[in-house]
């Protein structure tokens, strides 16, 4: 029996280590690619921002942009719910201090800016308010900030419905009302 014959390979190497050497340097090329990969992926979340786009300075590009030279500033974006048109929210207005009439004026003003009305009310004389809140079942917080602009109120009186109702909802019956206004002497009604 012969021993098989072995070619030389260009370079004076045998065959066998010229595939092994051509494998070492492709798996070394892998793990430099996976490397460069994680620099470059660690380098784009460092800042918060991975960009999609960039000019060759690395700069982000958009429309207001005035040249290559301007300087790259952070933003910061917060994700809210849009309103919904007003035609698309039901609102409850309570008259939560007694004034005369006030519910019904709160009504009238919201029905005049489109918003969707069930009749109104008064609260329970034991449960009367101070000052008025807008309150807003879930998902409609954006909705009940706009009502507080219409009706004049100031937007720290918006917060989340409780359940069951605010004991001021007569019977804790909303009427299927999204947002719930209990009106307190801070309401103007407009003139």
């Amino acid at each position: 029996m012969t021993a098989p014959r072995r070619h030389r390979a260009r370079g004076g190497g045998d065959a066998t280590t010229g595939a092994g050497s051509a494998a070492l340097r492709g798996a070394l090329l892998i793990g430099l690619a996976v490397v460069l990969g994680v620099i470059l992926l660690g380098k784009g979340f460092d800042d918060g921002v991975v960009a999609s786009g960039s000019d060759d300075d690395g700069a982000e590009t958009g429309a207001d942009d005035e040249g290559p030279d301007d300087p790259v500033t952070e933003q910061t974006t917060t994700t809210t719910v849009a309103a919904r048109p007003p035609s698309e929210v039901l609102v409850f207005a309570l008259n939560g201090f007694g004034g005369a009439g006030v519910a019904g004026a709160a009504t009238d003003q919201l029905n005049a800016a489109t918003y969707q009305t069930v009749p109104a009310a008064d609260v329970p004389a034991d449960q009367r308010v101070q000052a008025s809140v807008v309150y807003f079942a879930r998902g409609f917080e954006a909705d009940a900030v706009g009502v507080a602009t219409t009706l004049g109120l100031a937007p720290t009186t918006v917060m989340a419905l409780p359940v069951p109702a605010p004991a001021q909802v007569p019977g804790g019956d909303v009427k299927g009302a999204t947002v719930i206004v209990v009106l307190g002497p801070d309401y103007a009604p407009p003139a």
